[in-house]
């Protein structure tokens, strides 16, 4: 794997001392995970400058590296720079070798970037944010747009290039793409805002939809004067392009410190952002940290204090380039197919798709470019940061609005029309009426008739006003912004315990990666609008928001049941990412912190009470549009103060992680199996639907059933109260998840399930269990057929669980009375 990347790069978002690091983790883990044990990938890496063009003698560098070095490359990783790679793709295309772009975004200024035939795009490319804009027009029906370019950084010269290119191939089948105006500055030479001033006032006869292609002090700078002149009260839509957070283009804030500030927030209103919507795989933060460790003893690099935190999509990239290349390589090693023909290499990538762990899901088109997800970016005044609002999936053409977006002056129906209703000039007959005096009767008639409808409208505006709040219609009904909510710590919140909580790990003990997960969150509340929530941690890796969310949160909001939680929301910090679920508050939190609680004395009826309330709200979940709910386990079950117990987590399957859905391996591998001691055989075998299925969900139930009678952990071989009991199991106390998931998976004769000794419930409930975790999933029953079983089995007993405990604590009273009266005797 030859590296042909730029070194000491100043201004540019690549580097080879910033992503050698990403280089050299890729092929660590490939080694240990992707690759066959006899094949092995070697890096060799080669400086080409520190300037991009089509002169850095890229192709003295290829040539050096195969006829000076003798280096065979098998693939060329990089350049960072589009020029270069186009320029090196004639090397390539003599020697057949492939390509994969790091990101080179600005390749396509010469040709299409789908005529490079050997060239594959791991990142973003300006061709691809072209069609992200065009979409955006067409949806919008905006027909006449101005680009303004900035012509001082080299970025945005470069993209601009590419978005004219990319524009010009496709003005011949577009009439509005041959209506985009571009207009260049160079805001280098700024003195005032005389300059700024000018363009907008000649761009505003023309036009009121201005696309700034300019760094963050920029863009702001323009807002200003936009504000100045007028044009931020709603009728003008001002868009900026911030991929995501770097130095490169400094901060699209509003912010400074500075005296422009209020006028500048007030202004950012009318400004929308267009964004990467990042990937994010299960292990980002872990690579993040070793990353960054790697680079500074290895490369000598270090992130920016302020942005030390921030992951970078471009290292994640070329981390995800170098896997790309080594799943290809195996999968056609395993298909006896040349690995080393460049053709058949980039062939195959195209249309190619794989799970990276650090950015999940990483599809290729047709064309050899990635297919990346962009975010429309609306201004919240109130958080003062910038919110997603219009989804732009890739390998699609629809657009998914997230909700109704709040633009100045136009109540709610959202952005402003292309053309003003009198024209730019007013030359619309419309808005041309003859003049002619009234009369007396037609004056007062136009100063009373106003206000009379002034006060009919306030009045009615009102009403609707208060109908609209009270039908729910708020498209952002669900979204909870992370600094509403008022978290309670201290003592009454419990201890914070790992999800494996002695379930053995993949080396038979936690590890610290999993010391904070979803079961710690059941015990955490929060005061959300004056009234008490649960908040529990969502799946990791967090996601920004994705499309479908909305729609899942619609979903599940009128899913009322006595035992299923009511869904409050979804907490966001200010970067959009979804943080925590937000539930009705269960004081007495997860049914793992209820069986660990040693005071508190499980008897029978409170059993029984647990087993029906999962049973019922299983029951009516499996009946609800949701049909199932994948992941029932006991950090999903919580309790309230009335110990009625409450499912979870149901519904929200755009949350989950893709990771856990995939099939266990038949081999060790590195991956979080005590997630998976609930999931079915069948389920392990293959991989998971997100929303799992309702025979999988059956076998869950079968798991906590051993639970809750042996008030144990999944599989534990004895629970407290049975430890004295004799069961010849075959399970050693010693089995580690991933041990006990492999034998699961294996489909043992007879099948591995957890010891429970046949003398620790009713012959009945044994039979239930053992039949609701069946190996064949066809033989175990419905919830429906398991809840008239239960029934026949406990009778009413465990049907009022606080009447039961209000009799036993009476007996207990009378326990303790009769006792002291025999002492003071």
């Amino acid at each position: 794997m030859c590296v042909m990347m730029e070194r000491n790069m100043k201004g540019a978002v690549y580097d080879y001392n910033k992503m050698g690091a990403a280089f050299d983790l890729a092929l660590s883990y490939a080694k240990e995970s992707v690759l066959p044990a006899w094949l092995n990938i070697r890096k060799v890496y080669r400086n080409i400058g520190n300037v991009c063009s089509y002169k850095t003698g890229i192709v003295a560098h290829a040539m050096y590296l195969w006829q000076e070095k003798g280096v065979n490359c098998d693939i060329y990783m990089g350049p960072g720079c589009g020029q270069s790679a186009e320029t090196l793709n004639t090397v390539a295309e003599y020697l057949n070798i492939p390509i994969f772009g790091c990101p080179s975004a600005g390749l396509g200024q010469s040709a299409p970037s789908s005529d490079y035939v050997l060239f594959t795009r791991i990142s973003y490319g300006y061709s691809a944010i072209t069609e992200v804009l065009v979409r955006f027009f067409a949806y919008q029906n905006y027909t006449t747009p101005i680009i303004f370019q900035d012509n001082s950084i080299s970025f945005y010269t470069q993209m601009s290039t590419i978005v004219q290119t990319t524009l010009q191939h496709k003005r011949a089948n577009s009439q509005l793409t041959r209506r985009i105006k571009f207009v260049p500055f160079v805001s280098k030479t700024f003195v005032d805002d005389s300059v700024i001033r000018e363009l907008l006032i000649n761009a505003s006869v023309t036009s009121r939809v201005f696309v700034i292609l300019a760094d963050g002090n920029t863009v702001r700078n323009f807002m200003i004067t936009a504000s100045k002149l007028g044009f931020t009260t709603g009728d003008y839509v001002f868009m900026a392009i911030e991929l995501y957070q770097s130095l490169v283009w400094g901060s699209f804030s509003y912010r400074r410190d500075d005296a422009n500030d209020e006028i500048a927030r007030e202004a950012f209103k009318t400004l929308l952002l267009l964004s990467l919507d990042s990937g994010v795989g299960s292990d980002q933060a872990i690579f993040w940290d070793r990353f960054t460790l790697l680079a500074q003893t290895e490369y000598n690099f270090s992130a920016n204090a302020n942005l030390s935190k921030i992951v970078d999509p471009v290292v994640l990239h070329a981390f995800d380039a170098v896997l790309l290349y080594s799943t290809l390589v195996t999968e056609m090693a395993a298909n006896n197919e040349s690995y080393r023909n460049g053709y058949d290499i980039s062939t195959k990538a195209s249309g190619h798709s794989f799970i990276s762990p650090v950015t999940g899901t990483v599809k290729i088109d047709d064309n050899g470019d990635r297919a990346l997800s962009y975010l429309v970016r609306s201004f919240d005044y109130r958080a003062g940061k910038h919110y997603g609002i219009i989804g732009v999936p890739p390998l699609s053409k629809e657009m998914i609005v997230f909700g109704d977006i709040d633009w100045p002056g136009t109540n709610n129906t959202g952005l402003p029309p292309n053309t003003p209703r009198c024209g730019f000039r007013g030359e619309n007959p419309i808005c041309k009426v003859p003049v002619r005096r009234m009369t007396k009767s037609e004056t007062s008639s136009a100063v009373i008739v106003p206000l009379i409808l002034a006060v009919l409208i306030i009045y009615g505006g009102y009403n609707g006003l208060q109908k609209y709040l009270l039908s729910g219609k708020d498209p952002f009904w669900w979204r909870i912004l992370k600094q509403e909510l008022i978290i309670h710590v201290g003592k009454n919140q419990g201890s914070v315990k790992s999800l494996q909580s002695g379930i053995s790990s993949k080396n038979g003990k936690p590890t610290p990666e999993t010391e904070y997960t979803e079961a710690q969150g059941a015990r955490l509340t929060a005061t959300y609008g004056g009234a008490l929530v649960s908040i529990h941690p969502l799946p990791q890796p967090y996601k920004r928001v994705p499309s479908a969310l909305p729609k899942e949160a619609a979903r599940i909001r009128n899913l009322l049941h006595p035992n299923l939680q009511k869904f409050v929301g979804i907490a966001v910090n200010e970067n959009n990412v979804c943080e925590f679920l937000v539930g009705e508050v269960c004081r007495k939190g997860s049914l793992r912190t209820l069986l660990e609680t040693e005071n508190l004395d499980l008897d029978l009826d409170f059993q029984y009470s647990l087993m029906k309330n999962i049973v019922s709200g299983m029951t009516f979940l499996h009946s609800s549009p949701i049909a199932s709910h994948g992941y029932l386990n006991d950090w999903n079950c919580h309790v309230d103060n009335q110990f009625i117990l409450k499912i979870s987590s149901y519904g929200l399957e755009s949350l989950r992680n893709e990771q856990d859905l995939r099939a266990v391996a038949p081999v060790s591998e590195d991956r979080d199996y005590g997630i998976l001691l609930w999931r079915a055989p069948e389920l392990l075998r293959t991989n998971m639907p997100v929303a799992g299925t309702q025979k999988g969900d059956v076998y869950s139930f079968a798991i906590l059933l051993q639970q809750i009678i042996l008030r144990s952990e999944p599989f534990e071989k004895f629970g407290r109260h049975h430890q004295a009991e004799q069961h010849k199991s075959g399970i050693d106390d010693g089995m580690s998840s991933e041990e006990i998931i492999l034998d699961v998976r294996h489909g043992l004769v007879p099948p591995l399930r957890p010891p429970v000794p046949v003398s620790a419930c009713t012959s009945k409930l044994y039979e239930l269990m053992e039949s609701c975790w069946d190996e064949n999933p066809t033989l175990r029953p419905t919830f429906t057929k398991i809840r008239s079983t239960l029934k026949s089995i406990t009778g009413k007993v465990g049907n009022n669980v606080i009447d039961h405990m209000i009799q036993r604590i009476e007996l207990d009273l009378d326990r303790l009375f009769e006792r002291s009266r025999v002492d003071v005797v």
